[in-house]
């Protein structure tokens, strides 16, 4: 919007897309995390060095994702925070002024 210093934001549906966000987060975390247990409960009963670098590098993607997952949550987190001041910023300003 050129010319337009004003910032918009449409409150519903900003809470409505954030919530939906961190739901999918959430859930593919517990996905992830579900799966990665499974794989690694294969691996119980194998041995030697290849298993033990197989076994590593998987508890390392599990770390990325988590910390990934956790990082877009904190995001959220902070989306969150900003809405609900430029939510009370807005009703303040709506407020009737002293004349």
């Amino acid at each position: 919007m050129p010319g337009n210093s004003n910032v918009a934001i449409e409150k519903n549906t900003a809470v409505l897309t954030m919530a939906d966000i961190r739901s999918e987060t959430e859930q593919f975390l517990a996905e992830t995390e579900g799966a990665y247990g499974e794989l690694l409960g294969l691996f119980v009963k194998s041995e030697g060095d290849f298993i033990t670098a197989l076994k590593e590098q998987i508890h390392m993607e599990q770390e990325v994702i988590h910390a990934i997952c956790e990082f877009f949550l904190t995001l959220l987190d902070m989306m969150n925070a900003a809405e609900a001041d430029f939510s009370k910023l807005d009703s303040d300003y709506a407020k009737e002024k002293i004349k």
